[in-house]
């Protein structure tokens, strides 16, 4: 069973003091990325010393 007791929230532990951040329940029209490759911005919402925060994430495709 899937995660070990050492590997609990693996994804918070080893990589946010990298610096490096996840965001999870992404939705919307995310099937109209399918196969593409697109700059992603994920803008939180403003707070004090917050582990974590609602997002609004937006897909920018390149110019055609």
């Amino acid at each position: 069973m899937f995660p070990p007791e050492e590997y609990y929230q693996v994804m918070h532990i080893k990589l946010f003091p990298k610096r490096l951040v996840h965001a999870e329940n992404v939705g919307g029209a995310i099937e109209k990325l399918s196969n593409q490759r697109a700059w992603i911005g994920a803008y939180p919402l403003n707070g004090i010393e917050m582990e974590s925060a609602m997002c609004r994430i937006v897909a920018m495709l390149p110019p055609k």
